[in-house]
C-alpha cells in the first residue's frame, strides 16, 4: 500500500508518528509543512492508496479528497473544529477536551467523524498543559487508526443518511 503522510515540519508528535508508519512496511511518502496554507503540489508524481494528515496545516485539493481514502487526525474535539481548538475550550471553560478522527471531504475540517479521544480539562489547566495532552491523545488515536487500517489492502467509508456510520471495510 502506498500511504502518503501530511504532517507538520519539526514536530515530535509527527516524527514519532512518521516512524510508526515506517514500521508497517509500506511504501510512505511525506509532505512537511512549515507554515499555515502552504500549498498542496500539483503532481505528486504518484498516486497514494490512502493520506494521513496528522497535524498538518495543509489544505487537501477536493481532486484528492474525492479520489483517495484520507484520513486527518485534528488535535481538537469535534466542537471545536478548525485552528485554536484549545484555546475555544478554556475560553467557554469546557470540561473535556479531545482529538478527532474524521475522513475528508473537500471541506476543511469537515467529514465524516468516526473516532475520538477525550480527557478532561480543569479550571486550572494552562493552555500549554491542554495543547501538550491533545498532541499526546492526537498521537494514541493515530496509531489505533493506522495499526487498525494499514494491513489492508482496501478501505472505504460507507455512510447512510439515517444514521451517519462510518464502516471501514477491510479485505485481507
Amino acid at each position: 500500500m502506498k500511504i502518503l503522510l501530511l504532517r507538520k515540519s519539526n514536530c515530535p508528535y509527527c516524527d514519532n508518528a512518521l516512524d510508526f508508519l515506517r514500521k508497517t512496511n509500506h511504501t510512505i511518502g511525506v509532505l512537511q509543512c512549515e507554515k499555515r496554507f502552504d500549498k498542496f503540489p500539483k503532481d505528486l508524481g504518484w498516486k497514494p492508496d490512502i493520506v494521513f494528515s496528522f497535524k498538518n496545516y495543509m489544505i487537501i485539493p477536493k481532486e484528492i479528497t474525492q479520489s483517495v481514502f484520507c484520513v486527518n487526525f485534528h488535535p481538537g474535539p469535534p466542537e471545536h473544529p478548525g485552528s485554536c481548538s484549545a484555546n475555544w475550550a478554556l475560553y467557554y471553560q469546557d470540561k473535556t477536551f479531545g482529538v478527532t478522527a474524521h475522513l475528508m471531504n473537500g471541506l476543511v475540517d469537515n467529514g465524516l467523524i468516526f473516532r475520538v479521544r477525550r480527557f478532561p480539562i480543569k479550571p486550572e489547566t494552562t493552555l500549554m498543559e491542554v495543547l501538550k495532552r491533545a498532541d499526546q491523545e492526537v498521537l494514541k488515536l493515530f496509531k489505533e487508526i493506522v495499526g487498525d487500517t494499514v494491513s489492508y489492502t482496501h478501505l472505504r467509508a460507507h455512510e447512510t443518511k439515517a444514521n451517519l456510520v462510518c464502516r471501514l471495510l477491510l479485505e485481507k
